[in-house]
C-alpha cells in the first residue's frame, strides 16, 4: 500500500499550530530515529507523531457489550497471544492512515494488531497507519439495525484502503443487518476477496482467520474462536463460569468422598473395637464358665467325701 505524506506546514500560523501541538503531548522528544521504516512505508513526518486521534463516545447500541466484551472476547485473544506487549487487542479504538486527518474515522468493533507501538498508540489515542509503520492486522464489525449496512460496503472499501489484511463481519440476526450472518475478507493485491465460509447446518458458520490463526464461528447467535491446534475454543466468561462451578463441584464431591470414608474408617475402627470387646467379653464369660465349673466340680468331691464318710460304717 502506498501512503500519501502530509507537508510539513511551512506557513506561520502553521508552525505556530504545531508548536501549541508539540506542548499538549507529553512526548517531544520526537526525531527522525524515533520513525518506523518498514516495508510498504516511505519516511513519515514527524508531525504525523504529534496528532492525536479525537475522543470518541462509546458505541450507542448493546451489541459490543453483549458480543464483544461480555464474553471476553479481547481477554481471550491477549492471552492466547501471550500478553505481548507489541501486541495491541481492541475495541472501538480510532484507526486511520493519520490522526491528522479532519474526518470521523472508524473504530472497529474489534482490531488487533501485531508488532505496535503501544506508547505511541496510547499517545495517539488511536491507531495511525503511517506513524505505526503497518496497518492493523485484523479488523472486525458486529452488525446492528444503524450501521448494517455500512459495515459490508463503506467500511469495506475503507479498510481496504487502510492496507488491513483482513476484514471480518458478525451478525448476530443472522444476516438480517449484514449480508451474512459470518463473512470475512482477505487483502489481495490491494483488493478484498472473500473467505470461504463453511455452514454445517442452519445454526452455524466458520471461517478460518489466517491473520489471527484461529477460526471464527457463528454458533448459535454467539461469537466464537476455535483454535484447531488445542482442539479448544478460547475460553470466554461463560466458559470461565462454567469451568469454576464444576470446580467447585468437583471439590464439593472430593470433600464429600472424604468425608465418607473418614466416616467409614471410623464405622470400621468402632466396628473393630466393639468386637474386641465382644471377644473379650467371651473370654471373660469362658474363663468365669470354667472357674464356676471348677468350683462346681471341687464342691461336688467335697460333698461326696462327706457322704462316704458318713456311710462308712463305724470301726
Amino acid at each position: 500500500m502506498t501512503t500519501k505524506l502530509i507537508a510539513v506546514p511551512k506557513s506561520k500560523q502553521d508552525v505556530q499550530q504545531k508548536d501549541v501541538r508539540q506542548k499538549a503531548v507529553p512526548r517531544q522528544d520526537v526525531h527522525q530515529k524515533d520513525v518506523p521504516k518498514q516495508d510498504g512505508y516511505k519516511q513519515v513526518d514527524p508531525a504525523e507523531y504529534l496528532a492525536v486521534f479525537p475522543e470518541y463516545p462509546p458505541r450507542g447500541d448493546m451489541n459490543n457489550p453483549i458480543y464483544i466484551h461480555e464474553p471476553s472476547h479481547m481477554r481471550s485473544l491477549a492471552i492466547h497471544f501471550g500478553r505481548d506487549e507489541k501486541t495491541f487487542v481492541m475495541s472501538e479504538v480510532p484507526v486511520s492512515p493519520s490522526a491528522r486527518i479532519q474526518r470521523e474515522h472508524r473504530r472497529p468493533d474489534l482490531m488487533v494488531a501485531f508488532n505496535c507501538d503501544r506508547d505511541l498508540l496510547i499517545r495517539q489515542k488511536g491507531y495511525a497507519t503511517m506513524t505505526q509503520g503497518k496497518p492493523p492486522d485484523f479488523v472486525l464489525e458486529v452488525a446492528s439495525e444503524s450501521t448494517g449496512r455500512v459495515d459490508y460496503t463503506d467500511k469495506r472499501e475503507e479498510y481496504a484502503s487502510y492496507g488491513i489484511p483482513e476484514y471480518w463481519r458478525f451478525d448476530s440476526s443472522h444476516g438480517i443487518y449484514h449480508d451474512a450472518a459470518l463473512a470475512g475478507d482477505r487483502l489481495v493485491d490491494g483488493k478484498y476477496e472473500p473467505i470461504e465460509i463453511k455452514a454445517p447446518d442452519a445454526m452455524s458458520r466458520y471461517g478460518y482467520s489466517d491473520a489471527l490463526d484461529l477460526w471464527l464461528c457463528w454458533e448459535d447467535y454467539r461469537l466464537r474462536l476455535f483454535d484447531d491446534k488445542t482442539g479448544q475454543y478460547l475460553r470466554t466468561h461463560d466458559d470461565e463460569y462454567d469451568r469454576a462451578e464444576l470446580e467447585a463441584y468437583a471439590r464439593q464431591q472430593a470433600d464429600l468422598r472424604a468425608i465418607q470414608a473418614e466416616s467409614r474408617a471410623k464405622d470400621a475402627e468402632t466396628r473393630a473395637e466393639q468386637e474386641a470387646l465382644a471377644r473379650q467379653l467371651a473370654e471373660t464369660r469362658a474363663t468365669q464358665a470354667e472357674a464356676r465349673a471348677t468350683q462346681a466340680q471341687a464342691e461336688i468331691q467335697r460333698l461326696q467325701a462327706q457322704l462316704n464318710a458318713l456311710n462308712r460304717p463305724d470301726d
